[in-house]
């Protein structure tokens, strides 16, 4: 009697742990995946484990990498939408949370360096980025802000430095063209250049400033031509430029010469006052094609007598 018991006890213990297996990684007739799941790598170990109702998963899954650390937890809480957690191989280091909607990234994830630390949130919709972008620095502090559509930059752009001063304050457009209003600063808060663009095209003026605040130089583009002027208003440069390469005349001027307020009369005898300027001198006149020498380059003293003549053809100097 008690030998009878003893093998039923081991058959019943045996029978549980076979049946338990033999229910994992089926198939329902329509040969969709059904009830838990738990396949493995070559190497024994296990891919995941969850539960699918007919094709559909449900509930909670986890994943692993091969070497058997934590890769990922995914929440099934409806047939369309899933949150997920992922990790770093080895680690178990939380690398991103958010949302899936019909297996796409949606609403605002979060991302974290290897450290645990707070790298960036981006927002999605439909798999791809549209909205509000953040990167930060390690210490928590924002270093970008981007608006984003359809996986490109379209909008406001800013990025900061580590102690939240602005570092460049802009609008893109298709992903790679600046519109509209640029900024950039120096670290301590200053303006370092200000200017516009249209569709990827500096127009108008442009204004790079000193440390101090102070104006260095003054750009403004017209068409397909540059002027530089120097603080005091009296031209630096000139030249042509074609596919923002420099192709064609230039010219540099020195730093000389001064505005004189004269008068001037009209056919009425009426007189105005005007800014004439006096003493300028060009110190350079050069060609460009595609953005190489060619042709002749000749200097000025401050005189205005030739220094130096030379000849070059597409950047090879010849004489």
């Amino acid at each position: 009697m008690i030998n009878r018991i003893l093998r039923n006890a081991l058959f019943v213990s045996f029978l549980f742990p076979l049946s338990a297996v033999s229910q994992i990684n089926q198939l329902d007739k329509d040969g969709k995946k059904h009830g838990v799941w738990e396949p493995k790598y070559e190497n024994g170990q296990s891919k995941y484990r969850g539960e699918f109702n007919h094709g559909v998963p449900v509930g909670v899954f986890t994943r692993w990498y091969d070497d058997g650390s934590l890769q990922a937890e995914m929440n099934h809480k409806n047939p369309v939408t899933s949150y997920a957690e992922l990790y770093y191989p080895e680690t178990a280091i939380k690398m991103a949370e958010g949302k899936y909607i019909n297996q796409k990234r949606d609403s605002v994830w979060t991302f974290y360096s290897e450290d645990g630390t707070l790298s960036s949130k981006e927002s999605y919709r439909g798999g791809s980025k549209n909205g509000l972008t953040e990167i930060f620095y390690p210490d928590g502090s924002i270093s970008e802000r981007a608006v984003f559509e359809n996986d490109e930059k379209n909008g406001l752009w800013e990025q900061y430095f580590n102690d939240g001063h602005p570092k460049l304050k802009a609008n893109v457009i298709d992903g790679v063209k600046y519109d509209g209003e640029y900024t950039t600063y120096y670290a301590g808060g200053k303006k370092l250049e200000q200017g516009k663009y249209i569709e990827g095209k500096k127009e108008s003026s442009w204004y790079l400033y000193n440390e101090d605040g102070s104006i260095h130089i003054i750009y403004v583009y017209r068409d397909d031509e540059i002027e530089a002027y120097w603080d005091n208003d009296i031209q630096r440069s000139e030249y042509s430029y074609k596919n923002v390469l420099k192709n064609g005349p230039f010219k540099e001027w020195l730093d000389q010469g001064e505005w004189r307020n004269e008068e001037r009369g009209d056919e009425y005898g009426n007189n105005y006052p005007i800014q004439k300027l006096y003493g300028t001198q060009i110190s350079k006149e050069v060609r460009f094609k595609e953005v190489k020498l060619h042709g002749e380059v000749i200097t000025y003293d401050s005189k205005g007598n030739i220094k130096d003549r030379l000849i070059y053809d597409m950047g090879e100097l010849t004489n």
